[in-house]
């Protein structure tokens, strides 16, 4: 507006052929350039990763949940530990003997499909002067007919410090449980020996071991 374009006009003839397709150009070419973008509609992100994670989880058991009252539901098929974890946890270790280890409660925080389908499993805690001469004992033993799986059972106050089972037979599976704030209680003393057949349970005692005083 301010240079007066339409002056010039007065100046030149323009033939009508010439002014219709530019007076058409200048018309249309500001709905063209400053047009809205078209958004085809599409489903809420948010709502896609939620129906994604929830036909991973729901009605698997694989990734149990802890309710209030505390239960946690056997890890099966694809495994991943409770979240959230418990603060402390008692196993029904004296229901396992004639179990299928994938349906005790045991599964929840240790993958059953990592050990061995036969053999002799120890849990024993790093504090523990029985597990220490337990391991002593079988470090200095042959190899048994199937492998053996050594399971730590992490307590409150674990450090590198206070490790005294540090002696274990050079042939073993080593294994440890998720660290909980209030560790874990069996229905039976450590050390544990568990002999393990098709991932069943056949047997599981505590281990008597004389300590001798100093």
């Amino acid at each position: 507006l301010a240079v007066r374009p339409w002056s010039a006009l007065r100046r030149q003839s323009l033939r009508p052929l010439v002014i219709l397709p530019l007076l058409a150009v200048g018309v249309g070419a500001p709905f063209y350039v400053f047009r809205t973008p078209e958004i085809t509609p599409q489903e809420d992100a948010g709502t896609d990763v939620n129906e994604s994670a929830e036909s991973t989880t729901v009605g698997n058991p694989a990734d149990p949940d802890v309710d209030s009252s505390g239960e946690v539901e056997p890890a099966t098929g694809g495994w991943a530990l409770p979240d959230p974890l418990p603060l402390w946890w008692q196993f029904k270790s004296d229901a396992w003997v004639g179990e299928d280890l994938h349906e005790t409660d045991l599964s929840s925080f240790l993958q059953i499909d990592l050990l061995p389908p036969d053999c002799h499993v120890v849990f024993y805690r790093q504090q523990c002067d029985h597990c220490a001469k337990h391991l002593q004992e079988l470090s200095m033993q042959a190899p048994g007919p199937v492998p053996l799986a050594l399971v730590r059972v992490p307590e409150p106050g674990d450090t590198p410090d206070n490790v005294v089972t540090q002696q274990k037979p050079l042939e073993h599976l080593p294994f440890e449980l998720p660290e909980l704030e209030r560790g874990y209680g069996f229905s039976h003393e450590t050390p544990i020996a568990m002999e393990v057949a098709d991932w069943t349970a056949t047997s599981i005692e505590s281990v008597e071991v004389e300590v001798e005083d100093g």
